[in-house]
């Protein structure tokens, strides 16, 4: 509760309340952003950051050789014959991480808001 307080602290001002009281009812978003309503703060922001992570994985450079092994690897989870430690083994998803944090830091400089 403490860390979704701080979250709705932190964010005070930048957009995010009033982007939650497109889908919530403002009270709810303020229990929300106080970190009372806990559930429905991590439902919230998960459908927040589903659409964010959509947008910077569509500019990220990715070819069809990474993108087939990163589909390779999704069916392997589905399978549940792949493990979260072999993860940083996998060249092609190595080279998606360091692309996706160069793109990060790419974003960080646009302003306060996007270095959260």
């Amino acid at each position: 509760m403490s860390f979704m307080g701080c979250i709705g602290y932190l964010m005070d001002g930048s957009g995010l309340k009033e982007l939650m009281c497109t889908i919530y009812d403002p009270v709810s978003v303020y229990k929300m952003l106080q970190g009372h309503a806990f559930t429905r703060a991590v439902r919230a922001h998960l459908r927040i950051q589903t659409p964010l992570s959509n947008i910077i994985l569509e500019q990220l450079d990715i070819g069809a050789e990474e993108q087939k092994a990163i589909d390779e690897v999704m069916t392997d989870f589905q399978d549940e014959s792949a493990s979260l430690s072999s993860l940083n083994q996998i060249p092609h998803l190595v080279s998606l991480a360091k692309k996706m944090e160069h793109k990060l830091t790419q974003f960080k400089k646009n302003g306060l808001t996007a270095m959260l």
